[in-house]
């Protein structure tokens, strides 16, 4: 019911600009018939209030958060997503570059004890750095990979 109120707000929205580029009295001014626009209009809202939402929700935008009570994974893309894992589940980590992509990234991969419970991709080699430092801190066990 949303999406259709929506779609309804921007048609009429449409029609309205429209209408309202008709009432100009400059006599070189020609807005499209209205048999052309009104379903250019439809096309346009259904678009607007359809397609880019979708559109959107295909790129993923993550945000990780060290606090003092664990590590948060937020992801919005196609949902919103949240990951939360407590401190005293984290046993190590480990700091690796993957390589499949250009650039290379490094990334951190917490453990609980073999099991891997989240990987994150850091973009500046001097965070990583800075990260390490951090988890030392906590008294996490840190290594590295090639």
């Amino acid at each position: 019911m949303a999406l259709l109120r929506a779609t309804l707000l921007v048609f009429f929205t449409l029609v309205g600009l429209r209408v309202v580029v008709g009432l100009q009295s400059a006599p070189d001014t020609h807005p499209p018939e209205w048999r052309l626009y009104l379903p250019a209009a439809a096309a346009v809202a259904v678009f607007v209030t359809s397609g880019i939402p979708r559109l959107v929700g295909l790129i993923a935008i993550t945000n990780v958060i060290l606090s003092e009570l664990g590590v948060n994974q937020n992801t919005i893309g196609a949902g919103v997503h949240t990951r939360f894992v407590p401190w005293n589940r984290i046993s190590s980590a480990e700091i690796w570059t993957d390589a499949t992509g250009k650039p290379e990234h490094q990334v951190i991969t917490f453990f609980e004890r073999d099991l891997a419970l989240i990987s994150v991709a850091v973009d500046q080699a001097s965070r990583v750095g800075e990260v390490e430092t951090y988890l030392r801190s906590r008294g996490l066990q840190v290594g590295t990979r090639q």
